[in-house]
């Protein structure tokens, strides 16, 4: 499972900050309209919101009041999505379509890192959005190996150059310090 791999890879906080519940994450997904993925919740579990090797910052839906913002960034992204993927004809569309595109993380250079959905939530692929929308790649990976895959070099990310696998691991979200 990727989730024992990163956590092999990047050292986890002592303290994450929006870790979630059995009953928090049913909430969640119950306000989304559908599940996530499992790796998507352990990385929430394990890490909290933050950044991971300056490559990657996932926000959780639980380092705000209820949820609030989570959803509120997710809504404001994916009206952005429905708009742009249409206007620059990607042939993607926006969640909660079938097979739609929904963001679960963005790196330093504003491209948004995202899912493509399928009917089950253990079967979607990781896809980056680029920056203003210059275009798109599929990354036939889970959220966990997308992130594996680019610190062990098995992916390559030359859309990404502030990745620097000499950075701390992680770092927590400095809002709620």
């Amino acid at each position: 499972m990727s989730i024992v791999e990163l956590v092999s890879l990047v050292t986890p906080p002592s303290r994450p900050i929006g870790v979630g519940s059995p009953q928090g994450w049913l909430d969640v997904e119950k306000r989304l309209g559908g599940r996530l993925p499992s790796d998507f919740k352990q990385y929430i579990d394990t890490y909290g919101q933050g950044e991971i090797l300056d490559l990657a910052f996932v926000e959780s839906p639980f380092a705000w009041d209820a949820g609030d913002r989570w959803f509120s960034e997710r809504s404001r992204i994916l009206e952005y999505f429905r708009g742009a993927l249409d206007a620059y004809g990607f042939g993607l569309q926006a969640w909660p379509e079938k097979g739609g595109i929904l963001p679960w993380g963005s790196d330093s250079d504003g491209n948004y890192l995202s899912w493509k959905t399928s009917d089950s939530p253990e079967d979607w692929t990781t896809v980056v959005i680029f920056d203003r929308f210059g275009g798109y790649t599929s990354i036939p990976l889970s959220m966990t190996g997308f992130l594996c895959g680019v610190i062990t070099g098995r992916v390559e990310v030359e859309w990404c150059c502030n990745f620097d696998p000499n950075k701390p691991d992680f770092v927590a979200d400095w809002r709620f310090r």
